[in-house]
């Protein structure tokens, strides 16, 4: 785990937390917006750990793997092929 660096304001002692630019893609962006207004205490967790990112890209992964999933089995099972576009 990174060493989290602290900057002071006052008579305080803030964490100076940065994120890392990434890209996320729709999947990722509507968990990042889901955590932001409906569960604001488990992303100021990750993101006080720095572990926000690797979260989102994991469950970016895995909403990307289970949409492969579901359209190869749509096209299976309705007959979908290149011809029909």
């Amino acid at each position: 785990m990174k060493e989290i660096e602290y900057i002071q304001v006052g008579d305080y002692q803030l964490p100076n937390l940065k994120v890392e630019e990434m890209h996320l893609n729709r999947f990722g962006r509507a968990k990042l917006d889901y955590l932001k207004k409906h569960d604001y205490l488990l992303y100021f967790k990750l993101l006080s750990k720095n572990e926000l990112n690797d979260y989102l890209l994991k469950v970016q992964k895995e909403a990307d793997d289970l949409y492969d999933r579901l359209v190869e089995e749509y096209k299976t099972k309705w007959n979908v092929t290149e011809e029909l576009k």
